[in-house]
């Protein structure tokens, strides 16, 4: 299924539907080839890769972590809503 559609410059535009796609987030990288296509971009480019915040220097940790205590039937719930989230 496509559409065309005319922009201010009367060229036409064919606009394709999106195919859904099982998983959305961490899926630049794969399309490296095609964003070298539309920029020259150093930052751009070198993001598709992960961005590293820079640091003025190596963030602390202010106090000790707790590690935290559920009840059977809360890890339960949570397991079940992370089951959830893998099959989005």
């Amino acid at each position: 299924h496509s559409d065309q559609v005319s922009t201010s410059d009367d060229e036409p535009v064919v606009l394709k539907e999106i195919k859904k796609v099982p998983k959305i987030a961490g899926r630049l990288r794969y399309f490296q080839n095609e964003w070298a296509k539309i920029t020259d971009d150093e930052f751009i480019l070198s993001s598709l890769h992960g961005y590293r915040i820079p640091f003025i220097q190596e963030p602390k940790q202010g106090s000790s972590i707790k590690e935290q205590s559920f009840s059977n039937n809360e890890e339960k719930i949570f397991l079940s809503e992370i089951e959830k989230l893998l099959e989005k």
